[in-house]
């Protein structure tokens, strides 16, 4: 099924021919969600009538192929994103079994033909984790007075993770939680922050306006990462006393009751 959302009126694609191409992942474990984004779409005309919008969509055909006996389907939608507008479209399913599931990607569009296969390979096939740091209390500076928290992840391929890790990043619990539970950071604000590994690269105007205790956390992260120890996402707790650099929990269960062994 594919499913048309428009989220403003009178909007306009220009029927012009784009490289396409699809980016996610190649790599997963049965039962864990897989997405897909198909890039190089047309640009959005604000300027056009609604009744052209969807010629190029027309022209387009996904076919996905999963392994034999597998019951599992795809589901798939076309978003416009604001600030900047343009078109998304993602491709999303769950895999119920081992074996390669094949998605392919047809458009012609003024006479140009484009043929895209994309597989995703199920089960076996994918690296084992980084081995846990055997003492991971190692203090992270400057020391702190009080509670902090900084979490650091890649969006590039935040869309890899399971979906209950994923919840992390929106949950209203571990808001609230570390809102009531951390440390007055010297802002006035609660002393958490949930950052990207590009924010506060050196040079970058977002590192010098930050916090030190901020910057000084998310270094330690960046270089645990670096030297192989973990993987983002990732996170540092010190309230003060001890402190540590981990991979961030599976869920928002795990989080919350991690972080309460520092409360």
């Amino acid at each position: 099924m594919k499913a048309v959302i428009f989220l403003l009126l009178m909007l306009c694609l220009p029927v012009q021919a784009s490289e396409i191409s699809i980016s996610g992942p190649t790599e997963a474990d049965p039962g864990e969600m897989v997405r897909l984004r198909l890039d190089g779409l047309p640009d959005v005309d604000l300027a056009g009538v609604v009744a052209d919008e969807v010629e190029w969509f027309d022209s387009l055909t996904l076919a996905f192929s999963p392994p034999v006996e597998s019951t599992t389907v795809i589901d798939e939608e076309l978003t416009m994103t604001v600030r900047p507008f343009r078109w998304r479209y993602r491709v999303e399913f769950v895999p119920d079994r081992l074996g390669a599931y094949l998605i392919v990607v047809s458009w012609r569009l003024d006479d140009a033909d484009q043929l895209l296969v994309h597989r995703v390979e199920v089960g076996g096939s994918r690296p084992d984790p980084p081995e846990p740091d055997p003492d991971p209390d190692d203090p992270i500076p400057p020391p702190t007075d009080g509670l902090h928290v900084i979490v650091v992840d890649d969006e590039n391929v935040r869309g890899e993770l399971p979906q209950s890790q994923i919840n992390i990043f929106t949950s209203t619990r571990v808001a609230e939680w570390l809102r009531h539970n951390t440390a007055e950071a010297p802002d006035g604000g609660p002393a958490f922050r949930f950052s990207s590994n590009d924010s506060l690269v050196e040079g970058e105007e977002a590192r010098e306006l930050e916090l030190p205790v901020f910057v000084e956390g998310w270094d330690a992260i960046m270089d645990a990462v670096r030297s192989g120890r973990i993987s983002l996402p990732a996170w540092a707790i010190s309230d003060g006393e001890r402190g540590v650099i981990e991979q961030l929990p599976q869920s928002v269960d795990a989080a919350i009751e991690r972080l309460e062994e520092f409360r």
